[in-house]
């Protein structure tokens, strides 16, 4: 078998490392600062983890997106809460929070909510594209049998005009 010719122009993709390491050097400078923020979030996006590197097999991560935005929205009254009571060295808050069984309810509920649209939205959206292509088809349909009706009309009309009667 004959080779494919290699393309000359075929440029690869090149990526910008200046946002990695931006985020590689801000990280552990967060982690220190607000540890129990971190701690907090670690423990709050717990699902969202797991999306990401377990079930998440998709490039553009759709399952980890529609999961992580509602679970941190679930996150976010408590990290509040973490900050306003005494900063953000306060342990002692942390633990009062993480421990609190209806906060876990409301954080991984929230996640379990990204979770149900991911999986309700798709066939809700195909209904609706599904309705609406049979109503278009219906409206063309109609729009090409009068326009059928009105180019026969004419046709006959013109045909009279410019064959003469024998």
């Amino acid at each position: 078998m004959a080779k494919s010719p290699a393309k000359k122009n075929a440029k690869s993709p090149k990526k910008s490392g200046s946002g990695s390491l931006l985020a590689w050097g801000l990280a552990p400078i967060i982690g220190v600062i607000a540890l129990p923020t971190v701690l907090l979030l670690a423990v709050g996006m717990a699902p969202t983890l797991v999306a990401f590197f377990i079930v998440d097999r998709h490039p553009a991560k759709y399952s980890t997106r529609a999961v992580g935005y509602l679970n941190f929205a679930g996150c976010l009254p408590y990290a509040i809460d973490l900050w306003r009571s005494g900063g953000v060295w306060d342990f002692e808050t942390l633990f009062t929070i993480i421990t609190n069984p209806v906060t876990l309810l409301v954080m991984y509920s929230a996640a379990a909510v990204g979770w149900i649209v991911l999986f309700v939205a798709p066939p809700v959206v195909s209904a609706y594209l599904a309705v609406t292509s049979e109503m278009r088809e219906k409206q063309l349909k109609a729009r090409q049998k009068k326009k059928g009706a009105y180019v026969n009309y004419i046709r006959k009309h013109l045909t009279k005009m410019i064959v003469p009667p024998s």
